[in-house]
């Protein structure tokens, strides 16, 4: 009883229950019904990405955007994440940006018409993402994104003053590499059982339970992998995966701003938006929150008309 009420203690005071939420949000590539996603479909399985999104749409509060296009990301949330999933040409994905901006302003596709905007400024924006970062492979889960991802969940804690402080450095002892890896293992196992989507292919089942198999023994695996880095980070890795290459620093305006947000930290908003669409980001971090959120705001302006296709296709490309 006593180990259970210490390992409960810890996950109240830490982020390990987030990281297992947003490992099942991100190796999820949203199948149709029926179907059961592929191992080599889920390759790139880092948590960043989910974490730059949140943080983009939260930057929106701050940037000058007709309410539309903000109310389409914000409450198509959902959509603008799954854009990380959706494989689509720059040519074609053109042509379903000027279909919104066709309709945007027809209120009886007001629905339609916001939920594509959300999942085509996703697509964008996570292929923005995807480019900074610099090691998201198709089949992958390089060991430098494993070690920002736990980097990043460890800074998000630390900025939250309710929270305990974790040194990124320092191994956590109160508590087993095994018990966190059942930690995230009993999230996603939750998650997997929520889905409606999981339900068998009936005309190929051995296909499908080859693949869930598959999907399963691999989401284990990545537990095991981010447990063992969260409770014991190798200093030597974390310095050349992490610090040397700059991957996220808090001094950086944009990031600065969203935690603010995140936190409700609001104070004088004005203030905290001066400056964010010029300010010069160092970290790897920061670099991929301000591009994604100029790219975002030439996509409103498109769809409210006033730039042109040639310029939105030269921001996004």
């Amino acid at each position: 009883m006593a180990n259970s009420l210490n390992r409960r203690q810890f996950i109240g005071t830490s982020v390990l229950a987030a990281l297992g939420t947003t490992a099942q949000a991100n190796n999820w590539v949203f199948p149709h019904a029926g179907q059961f996603p592929s191992t080599k479909a889920i390759g790139n399985r880092s948590l960043t990405p989910y974490f730059l999104g949140e943080d983009l749409v939260r930057l929106l509060q701050l940037v000058d955007m007709p309410q539309d296009s903000r109310d389409a990301l914000t409450i198509n949330l959902d959509y603008f994440q799954l854009g990380k999933a959706w494989q689509i040409a720059t040519k074609e994905l053109m042509e379903v940006m000027t279909g919104i901006r066709e309709i945007w302003q027809d209120e009886s596709q007001k629905d339609k018409a916001q939920t594509q905007f959300a999942l085509c400024c996703g697509q964008i924006a996570h292929r923005t993402f995807t480019k900074t970062l610099g090691h998201q492979n198709e089949n992958d889960l390089p060991e430098a994104a494993i070690y920002q991802d736990v980097y990043l969940l460890k800074m998000l804690q630390n900025a939250d003053p309710h929270k305990r402080n974790l040194d990124p450095g320092a191994a956590i002892t109160e508590i087993s590499i095994e018990n966190v890896q059942e930690i995230f293992h009993l999230v996603q196992q939750r998650n997997l059982i929520r889905m409606h989507t999981i339900r068998p292919e009936f005309s190929d089942i051995d296909t499908w339970l080859v693949e869930f198999i598959s999907y399963y023994e691999q989401m284990q695996k990545d537990n095991l992998t981010y447990a063992a880095v969260y409770c014991k980070p190798d200093a030597v890795k974390l310095k050349s995966f992490v610090y040397e290459p700059g991957f996220y620093r808090e001094s950086d305006r944009p990031v600065q701003a969203t935690r603010n947000l995140q936190l409700s930290r609001m104070g004088n908003i004005h203030q905290q938006a001066k400056g964010l669409l010029d300010a010069k980001p160092e970290s790897i971090y920061g670099k991929a929150l301000q591009a994604g959120l100029l790219q975002i705001m030439a996509c409103s302006n498109y769809v409210m008309e006033s730039i042109s296709k040639k310029e939105l296709t030269r921001v996004i490309s």
